[in-house]
Parts: structure tokens; sequence; C-alpha cells
């Protein structure tokens, strides 16, 4: 990937100078930058969660390695994992003892906003069914830390929990290749090198205007 962002530099100027070229540490900057650009203008482009899950969830090959399946998450404090960087599903195991019986079954959960949660609580008002157990991500204001709050109905034990998440991408250098899907990775390159190529830019405009108003 450097070697080929290198050749579409030379392409995109003929006239770099050499010491215009950047060097490993730069490249591997940009390489790093358009993997998450990639990762949010693709894959996550929208505001609503529910769109940004069904839209990665269908591109899980696409993701690679940055796929983590079936993780196990306590239930003790629901902490999700650190490298976590956006969630795909929620599945729980449950015994269900109305409501059509059930003894350790796996079952996907209903992801909402927290926003949305409260409806799905069960209280003197509210004593809702949920075929569904309720899943809500959220992170805490004083930690920083994201948490996971599952909610089901009085009929239902919850008894495990597991999550499928696209994780933090680890930083592309000498030892650590993209871990995007291979077929991905020209567009990556491309996408650094135009970064390359726009910073660049404005670096030059923005030397150029200093340089005119001392000249004034």
């Amino acid at each position: 990937m450097q070697i080929e962002f290198e050749r579409l530099l030379q392409l995109s100027n003929p006239n770099l100078e050499y010491a215009e070229r950047p060097d490993t540490e730069t490249i591997y900057a940009f390489l790093n930058k358009a993997v998450l650009k990639i990762l949010n203008e693709i894959y996550l482009p929208a505001i609503d969660t529910t769109t940004n899950i069904e839209k990665s969830a269908s591109a899980i090959q696409d993701l690679g390695l940055l796929v983590v399946r079936e993780k196990s998450i306590s239930l003790t404090d629901k902490l999700l994992p650190k490298d976590m960087f956006h969630i795909i599903s929620v599945v729980v195991k449950v015994d269900r003892d109305y409501v059509y019986p059930m003894v350790n079954a796996v079952i996907d959960t209903k992801l909402v906003g927290i926003n949305t949660l409260n409806k799905y609580r069960d209280n003197m008002f509210n004593t809702p069914i949920l075929r569904r157990p309720i899943a809500c991500v959220f992170k805490d204001k004083v930690s920083r830390n994201m948490f996971i709050d599952i909610l089901v109905d009085r009929f239902t034990t919850l008894k495990n929990l597991y999550i499928t998440y696209i994780k933090i991408p680890d930083k592309i250098s000498d030892t650590v290749n993209c871990e995007l899907s291979v077929h991905l990775h020209n567009r990556v390159v491309e996408l650094a090198r135009d970064l390359f190529n726009s910073e660049k830019y404005k670096l030059s405009s923005s030397n150029n205007n200093k340089q005119n108003k001392q000249n004034e």
C-alpha cells in the first residue's frame, strides 16, 4: 500500500519535488485517515443508529478483520469493549416461562435509542410482553465508557449476552496490515492520496496568502 501510494502520488503530481514527498510515517498517517473516512462515510453514513447497523451488517465481508463476532459481555456491569467502533448486532440467551416457553433460547434483540427505552420498561403503568429483548447502547457521561442496557419482560430470564461489532482499526504500520477486505485496499490508497494532495494544497494556499499579506 505504501508503494502504491507513492506511485499514485507521482502520477498525480509529476513535478513533485523529492523534498516534498512524504516519508513513511506520513504515508501511514494518511492511509489510517483514509480507513476511518471510509468507515464513516460508506458504512456508517447516517445519524440513525438502525440505518448504520443495517448498512454495516450487509457489508460484513467488506469490513474484513474489523468485525469481532459474538463477543461475550458481562451481565454484571454490561461494559462494552474499549475497542468497539460501532455495534452490528446483539443476541441474548434466555429462559422464558410464558408465551412460547423456552430454555437456553438464543434470540436477536431489537436495538433502540436511549430516548425510546422507557416505553419498554416494566412499571406500574406498563407491563409489556417483549418477544424480542430490547438493547440500547449508551456512553456514561462520567467515565466515558460504553455500556449496553438490555430489557426483558417479567416472564424472561436473561442468561448470556453476545455482541458482534466493528472494532477500532489497528493503525497501519510496518508490521500491521490494513484490516479492511483486500479488495478495498486500492480504494484506501486512492483516498489517502487525495487527502494528502488536499492538505498539501491547503497548506500551500495558506502560505501564499501569508506571503502576499507580508508583501503588502
